[in-house]
């Protein structure tokens, strides 16, 4: 599923976002935003700003495509959709940029195509100590825009049937 504003402040505040920042707006967080993008220049622009990928998440700068039907950002700035309205024409998102290591939380109108980062329905509990147990099972679409075609290849050792939906509205 799409996570929504609550469930990114999780991650947040796993990350090491304080209390007092989790619900501002704008730009957060310290670090934060550094610990979640993919390190280096190689879909990066230069600084790519306190980029460790520390969380694994390898946040990539898919940039977004505006109203005009025009893409921007691409190589600067990552954006995602949250699963959380915040106006009737509009949802939380969250961003990150490669001249910032925080991380930008922001309501946005619903016509900007933002990408979305899916968040498996299999509860995987974290512990700061120890992530030995941790099975991290990732999927990626980049370069953002992708193709008309979508293959997303998926294996698992648990015997489960998976579906894959994705509508173009």
């Amino acid at each position: 599923h799409i996570p929504n504003d609550n469930e990114w402040k999780t991650l947040e505040t796993f990350l090491g976002m304080s209390k007092t920042e989790i619900d501002e707006l704008g730009y957060r967080g310290g670090s934060i935003g550094g610990k979640l993008k993919e390190t280096g220049f190689t879909n990066w622009f230069f600084p790519n700003s306190g980029a460790t990928n520390e969380s694994n998440f390898t946040a990539l700068p898919g940039g977004y495509l505006d109203i005009d039907d025009s893409f921007s950002s691409l190589s600067h700035g990552a954006y995602f959709w949250t699963a959380t309205k915040s106006e009737s024409s509009e949802a939380y998102h969250r961003s990150l940029a490669s001249m910032d290591s925080s991380i930008f939380r922001f309501n946005e109108i619903c016509v900007l195509g933002l990408s979305a980062r899916c968040l498996s329905n299999d509860f995987i509990a974290l512990n700061k100590k120890s992530d030995q147990n941790l099975n991290l099972e990732l999927f990626r679409a980049y370069p953002n825009p992708t193709n008309s075609i979508l293959t997303i290849p998926y294996s698992t050792s648990r015997d489960e049937n998976l579906s894959l939906i994705i509508l173009d509205q």
